[in-house]
């Protein structure tokens, strides 16, 4: 009865242990549970840790391998993210969509470069080019484009439009009709084109005229000369008739007897007659005709103008 008794209570020892191993070993599992460890359990932790998916390798050559469905390592393309440093890479950020085109403003045209300044020249050089323009235009009248850009070639000197005008006005009172005609048309095609102003023409033009007595006496036609030149630039309203006799009126101030601007008044006239026609010069003379009676008298305008208009 007694062996049976020990043999009982050792079997009873035994099972207490093994409860005791058992508690124990669902604690351990328990804190591999909490903690991510490894090991099964009874409570599934082994099942559920077994379906998480193994860390990727990385061979010798730098590529991650990805786990196929038989559990093979399958070599993939891209290098893995650690590099020798064994930092690991941050992802570049995407780039910023470009706006549509098709919506986008236009965008605006570049500005114009700007042109190289044009050194002033000394009186003696703009003297000098000045001619050279006439010459050059005396052999090819028709080369207006040449002309033009000689003149852009004086735009840095102060003063060029005016000299240019006086050097060939004062030549063209003494020289032969034909260079006197292609001066007058020089003058003329710069102004329409914007090359020259009536600032240029008035200084100059009013000298010639002031001192019309001092031509005569070199030359006898110098009236039909200066009237050539001031019918064409009161055509193209270079000059008016106004002006023309405020310009007259200098020349009775020191000579009240003077007959020099009622000779003016005519050949002027019969020059924009001959090469414009009577209307062009009625138009203009008839609507200064306050100016021309204070410069001539009343009696002697109204006379011209029953002759010439």
């Amino acid at each position: 009865g007694a062996g049976g008794y020990r043999g009982g209570a050792g079997d009873r020892r035994d099972q207490g242990g093994r409860r005791d191993r058992d508690r124990e070993a669902r604690r351990d599992e328990y804190r591999n549970e909490r903690r991510g460890g490894g090991g099964g359990s009874m409570y599934g932790g082994g099942s559920r840790r077994s379906s998480q998916k193994a860390p990727p390798k990385t061979d010798e050559h730098g590529f991650t391998q990805v786990m196929g469905k038989s559990g093979k390592g399958v070599p993939f393309t891209a290098p893995s993210k650690a590099g020798r440093s064994g930092s690991v890479r941050q992802a570049s950020p995407p780039a910023a969509r470009s706006p549509d085109r098709r919506n986008a403003a236009p965008s605006p045209p570049p500005p114009p470069a700007p042109s190289a300044a044009k050194e002033p020249l000394s009186r003696e050089k703009l003297e000098a080019r000045v001619k050279n323009m006439r010459a050059e235009f005396m052999q090819n009248p028709s080369d207006v484009k040449e002309l033009l850009l000689s003149m852009d070639d004086l735009s840095g000197t102060p003063d060029a439009g005016r000299t240019l005008v006086q050097v060939n006005g004062d030549y063209a009172m003494d020289c032969k009709d034909d260079v006197r005609d292609a001066i007058i048309k020089m003058l003329s095609i710069l102004y329409t084109n914007n090359k020259l102003s009536p600032t240029d023409f008035q200084p100059p033009m009013s000298e010639l005229v002031e001192f019309i007595d001092s031509f005569v006496v070199d030359s006898p036609r110098a009236f039909d000369y200066l009237g050539s030149m001031l019918a064409e630039f009161i055509h193209i309203k270079a000059l008016t008739v106004p002006w023309l006799c405020q310009q007259c009126l200098k020349i009775l101030e020191m000579d009240p007897e003077a007959s020099s601007p009622k000779k003016l008044i005519v050949a002027t006239i019969d020059c924009i007659k001959e090469k414009y026609g009577a209307d062009d010069a009625k138009a203009h003379f008839e609507g200064a005709a306050r100016d021309l009676t204070k410069l001539l008298g009343a009696d002697t305008w109204k006379a011209i103008s029953a002759e010439k208009l």
